[in-house]
């Protein structure tokens, strides 16, 4: 194993600004507040690897190699402020009191450590088996899916009939009347949208692609593929999360951390057949099955089901040549410590005139880079996330509204 590191930390002062104190009888004396912790600010980067002798001439060779490599990098940053308060003057005083801080450290110590990243919990673990197993799925997979065709062709067909004729008499009531509104009055318009809303995603949209599929498994019939491919899988999940907490003597701790991780599995495998073109194998038969079933495409979107299927379908003429999981992994937070309560002294409450608040962030990414990839069957993480996400929520809806029509 192999380390390399860039260190660029170095430790924030770990004395404050003289402090200013007018005493009762308008003295002045000053100190100084310490903070009594190390706080590391800068940035800091790791690399570990493993060193393969002869590397480059072994590869010539033929050798193939997935090293294990992680690389981190993290990123600290932190301010202070000014801190200050004053008792206001009562009979008999001299003068009020005030006392100003500058850059007042007090707020960290009660809290006794740097900013840390708020606990966002994500199973990685699941997301390596949805990209390993998409992965494995992928393995000779077909220009064009024949049998999948084949078996959507007449469902498809009859779902575009419906929308399709609707359209053709929406237009000649159009064209037979001077109002159109008398046509509206036997189809609202929410159920045009949503009948052509599912006829574009589920009906047109599959068709074209299926064209645009053909068109090119045409041109790759007869045409030679490297013998060697890779095949790639990809699953990623998002989250945040925030805290907030008293840390003693009338300073609030609060932060906020968003998380981000992706993970990308790919195989590097070797062809000893033609490859598989137009999805005719035996190897097909099984997920296509799958993807004849009726709102099957439903499942797909909270269980890997389609994917699990064709990933432990056995694939004759095919060799397994390396395998790799690399899972990236972002925090990034923010957060800040400051005076919420002055409370009182003997002479009258503290009115907190600066809160003395301090600046933080924290940025922690790592890289990891591992042999081998999950297989297996899995929940997926936030189905209706992101724009996909909003469309499906619109296609549950078409969807529910056409199977409580249904007669």
């Amino acid at each position: 194993m192999r380390t390399r590191t860039r260190d660029h930390m170095t430790l924030l002062p770990s004395e404050s600004d003289n402090v200013l104190e007018h005493k009762h009888d308008c003295s002045t004396v000053t100190s100084t507040k310490s903070l009594n912790f190390d706080y590391p600010v800068g940035t800091l980067e790791t690399m570990t690897d493993v060193v393969i002798p002869n590397f480059h001439s072994r590869v010539r060779e033929g050798e193939v190699f997935v090293n294990p490599m992680t690389k981190t990098y993290s990123e600290a940053k932190c301010s202070m402020s000014t801190m200050s308060y004053r008792v206001n003057k009562k009979p008999g005083q001299a003068c009020a009191y005030t006392q100003t801080v500058n850059k007042h450290p007090s707020g960290l110590n009660n809290r006794g450590a740097p900013l840390g990243h708020v606990s966002v919990p994500i199973d990685i673990g699941r997301l390596h088996t949805i990209a390993g197993t998409s992965a494995t799925a992928a393995i000779d997979a077909a220009t064009f899916e024949s049998f999948v065709f084949a078996a959507e062709l007449r469902e498809t067909l009859e779902f575009l009939r419906n929308p399709l004729a609707n359209w053709n008499r929406f237009l000649g009531a159009v064209r037979r009347s001077k109002n159109k509104n008398l046509y509206d009055r036997g189809k609202t318009v929410h159920d045009f949208l949503i009948d052509n809303w599912l006829s574009y995603r589920y009906g047109i949209r599959p068709l074209v692609n299926d064209i645009q599929n053909a068109i090119q498994a045409v041109k790759d019939t007869g045409s030679t593929r490297p013998p060697r491919r890779t095949a790639r899988g990809t699953a990623s999940e998002g989250d945040s999360a925030s805290e907030t907490r008293d840390v003693g003597g009338g300073y609030v701790h609060n932060a906020t951390t968003s998380r981000q991780v992706s993970v990308r599995s790919g195989i590097l495998y070797q062809g000893y057949r033609d490859p598989n073109t137009w999805g005719l194998t035996l190897s097909d038969v099984p997920g296509a099955a799958w993807e004849a079933l009726r709102l099957s495409f439903i499942i797909d979107w909270f269980a890997n089901i389609g994917p699990w299927i064709n990933a432990i379908t056995p694939i004759a003429g095919v060799k397994i040549l390396a395998s790799w999981t690399t899972t990236r992994d972002e925090r990034v937070s923010s957060g800040s410590v400051y005076w919420s309560d002055g409370g009182s002294s003997v002479i009258g409450p503290r009115i907190i005139t600066a809160n003395g608040a301090t600046q933080e962030s924290l940025v922690s990414r790592s890289v990891t880079r591992q042999p081998g990839v999950s297989v297996g069957l899995t929940l997926k993480p936030q189905p209706f996330n992101g724009d996909i996400g909003k469309a499906r929520l619109v296609d549950i809806w078409g969807i529910g509204t056409g199977l409580l029509k249904a007669r």
